[in-house]
């Protein structure tokens, strides 16, 4: 998949440089990056990583895509792609999905949030759905299962790159249920972006996690956003 093809998953884009480039790989690390990478710029709680733009490049990144810009000098030669996005985090999710093939696509998608609850409805949804004959994967705070691979879960919803990646590997190993933990910050932090949602649940809403949240009501309103943004409108 070009450069290009690969933007096109990407609304009110700004680019400057060669398109035309094959895509290998998308990362926000730039540790992770080698040729054929997108680079996305994320700012992060200890990071941030418009710093690591020039190094990206360095390492042979066929595209970087940054939120500020203007902050940073420019890109020294033509060999890397600048593509400015107002969401870096929103649009590492879309990249991932779309150089992934779209899997939420090709599976029945069930998400599941709420303060407390979410790890039994997802085991008691994917349980009910395999005595029904689905081929069911799992997502959430105990583990990642789908087919005969387990993970070690590192987030009750995994970050944006992974999480599209094992949505891929349940498409490959015939599944055709994804049943996950949609926890709050992933939806603050746009971890789900490029999912789309068939089923979506809210178990209950209690005080917690506002360190991060400030509020209820933004706690509220990030849960919301399952609601709201994530569902497959057909």
């Amino acid at each position: 998949m070009t450069l290009q093809e690969l933007l096109a998953s990407l609304d009110k884009v700004l680019s400057e440089g060669d398109l035309q480039p094959e895509v290998l790989s998308v990362t926000e690390d730039s540790r992770q990056v080698k040729p054929g990478s997108v680079f996305v710029a994320i700012k992060g709680e200890h990071y941030d990583g418009h710093q690591f733009v020039k190094q990206a490049q360095e390492q042979g990144a066929v595209g970087v895509v940054v939120e500020d810009f203007e902050t940073h000098d420019p890109l020294v030669g033509d060999s890397t792609a600048l593509i400015r996005v107002k969401n870096s985090r929103k649009a590492l999710g879309l990249l991932a999905a779309k150089l992934s093939g779209m899997p939420s696509a090709h599976l029945h998608m069930v998400g599941v949030t709420g303060t407390n609850g979410k790890t039994t409805v997802t085991h008691l949804a994917k349980s009910l759905l395999e005595a029904q004959g689905h081929r069911v994967g799992l997502l959430g705070t105990i583990g990642y299962v789908f087919g005969t691979e387990h993970r070690v879960a590192s987030h009750t919803t995994p970050a944006s790159v992974e999480l599209q990646d094992m949505l891929k590997a349940m498409v490959n190993a015939e599944l055709d249920v994804a049943v996950m933990e949609v926890s709050s910050h992933a939806l603050a932090l746009d971890r789900i972006a490029g999912c789309e949602f068939d089923i979506v649940v809210f178990t209950n809403l209690t005080q917690d996690h506002l360190d991060f949240h400030h509020t209820l009501d933004d706690y509220f309103q990030a849960k919301l956003r399952l609601f709201t943004e994530c569902v497959d409108s057909g």
